[in-house]
C-alpha cells in the first residue's frame, strides 16, 4: 500500500479475500495525474502498469512517448496506444486490482 492510501480511504469489501480492496475516488484522482508528463517518474519506476488494457511491465518496454505542448514534458504511451501509464515511484500500487478500479474510473461507461 502506498503512503497516500489511509485506512479510511481504503477498505476490504465484504465478503471478499483481504486482497480485493475498494479504492476511493479520492485516490484515483491523485494517480490520474501521474499518467501525464511522466517520462522521469516512468523511468525511475519498477514496474509501470496501464490502466486501459491492464498490462504491468518494466519502463524498458516503452518505445513511444509523447511531446506535451509548450515543452512541458513527455507522456508515455502504453504499447496498446493509450496514455494511461503510472509507474511504480508514483507511491500508488501497480497491480491488477489497482489497473481495474482505476479502468473502471476512468474508462467504463456509466449508462
Amino acid at each position: 500500500m502506498t503512503k497516500l492510501m489511509k485506512k479510511q480511504e481504503l477498505s476490504n469489501q465484504d465478503n471478499k479475500d483481504s486482497h480485493d480492496f475498494i479504492f476511493s475516488e479520492n485516490i484515483l484522482i491523485k494517480a490520474h495525474k501521474h499518467c501525464i508528463r511522466n517520462r522521469d517518474e516512468i523511468l525511475a519506476s519498477e514496474l509501470c502498469g496501464c490502466f486501459y488494457c491492464l498490462s504491468i511491465y518494466t519502463p524498458d518496454k516503452i518505445s513511444e512517448w509523447l511531446k506535451e505542448d509548450n515543452d512541458s514534458g513527455y507522456t508515455a504511451l502504453c504499447s496498446c496506444g493509450v496514455d494511461a501509464l503510472i509507474g511504480s515511484a508514483s507511491n500508488f500500487p501497480i497491480t491488477s486490482e489497482f489497473m481495474q478500479a482505476m479502468h473502471s474510473k476512468w474508462f467504463s461507461v456509466e449508462e
